[in-house]
């Protein structure tokens, strides 16, 4: 019976709880704490902040399986690419999802990241796809006539 502003600043109340429990090495309580703050956002923006918050501590907590789900939720709800792509990237890279991660780092180049926040995880990708990515790479400029 909540309106959908009360639900968002519910739902912003439990972001900075959850992060608080992070942030004193409580991973457990903060997911618990996030779960709860979904439900009171339901959806839209607020939803989309807590699931980033919530896919951010289960990748500080070496789960990075775990995170991808929640952080692809972020998207879908209408979360910012600039903030949820690098950190979906790394749990790609993390599950050695090589094709995965590049692709959420270009879109995080897109979004308008700097190059150089995400040069190492860049470097990684651009490593270990060597000779097939360089030949996507010189296809998608024979086919476009501009640079990958």
């Amino acid at each position: 019976m909540l309106t959908a502003d009360a639900r968002a600043l519910i739902a912003q109340g439990f972001g900075l709880l959850g992060s608080a429990c992070v942030h004193l090495g409580e991973v457990d309580q903060a997911e618990e704490v996030f779960r709860i703050g979904i439900q009171y956002a339901q959806e839209g923006v607020a939803a989309a902040d807590l699931f980033r918050r919530l896919g951010e501590a289960l990748l500080q907590s070496d789960r990075p399986g775990e995170a991808i789900g929640p952080l692809r939720r972020a998207i879908a709800f209408g979360g910012s690419a600039a903030e949820i792509m690098p950190p979906l990237a790394r749990a790609f890279i993390q599950r050695k999802k090589w094709v995965a991660a590049y692709a959420c780092l270009r879109d995080a180049l897109d979004a308008g990241v700097v190059a150089k926040d995400i040069a190492e995880e860049l470097r990684k990708c651009e490593h270990t796809l060597g000779v097939p990515l360089t030949a996507w790479k010189a296809k998608r400029i024979e086919a476009s006539g501009k640079s990958a």
